[in-house]
């Protein structure tokens, strides 16, 4: 096992953890014992935070427990990847996408996938990594319709478009639930660079 203080780089998790399992570090108890303890039974949990903070090691080390779900997202709360993309911590994403078994368009939450979170945003070189990804869904929407690329024109991400527009498959005449388009959204909030490109690309209001 790794040693214990690198663990307890996520610092805020872990002490919210010890408290809820009400585990006391004192001089009777060794730290092994207690990070063993906390691992057991919350080892996704951290893995989350770390994921999202950019604690790297904690990372590696939540990702070699046998049989850790690596795509657990509780309630109100992203999975390990959606944690690592919403907060653009590339080098984590890039780790957690080689890991067996990750679910790229696993939603958190809120119905929004990785994809979704990058585009929303800006963080272009994530939406550039996990567009070249076997597998992801390019047109994957959240719980209310939106699409990856509405994201990205709703939020102004001008290059996360273009990238969006070049992906094959991106399906840019999609609508939301409240239908509207991607053009529409571009034009209505005065996107004109990125009404141009979707024009260019085909789309209609």
């Amino acid at each position: 096992m790794k040693n214990a203080s690198n663990l307890f780089s996520t610092v805020t998790i872990v002490l919210i953890l010890l408290s809820c399992v009400n585990i006391h570090a004192s001089a009777s108890i060794p730290q092994q014992d207690i990070v063993q303890e906390v691992e057991e039974i919350y080892a996704e949990d951290i893995l989350r935070e770390a994921a999202g903070s950019g604690d790297i090691d904690t990372v590696k080390h939540c990702l070699a427990i046998p049989n850790i779900d690596i795509n657990y997202a509780p309630e109100f709360c992203n999975t390990p990847l959606g944690n690592a993309v919403e907060h653009g911590q590339t080098e984590i994403v890039e780790l957690l996408l080689g890991a067996p078994g990750i679910d790229i368009n696993r939603p958190n939450a809120f119905g929004n996938p990785p994809l979704y979170i990058a585009a929303w945003k800006g963080h272009t070189a994530i939406v550039r990594r996990l567009l070249a990804e076997p597998g992801i869904d390019v047109n994957r929407p959240d719980a209310c319709g939106e699409t990856p690329l509405l994201a990205a024109t709703m939020r102004g991400n001008t290059e996360a478009v273009k990238l969006l527009l070049a992906a094959p498959g991106v399906n840019i005449h999609r609508a939301a639930n409240n239908g509207d388009t991607p053009l529409h959204r571009a034009i209505e909030n005065g996107f004109c660079e990125i009404a141009e490109h979707l024009k260019a690309a085909g789309a209609k209001r």
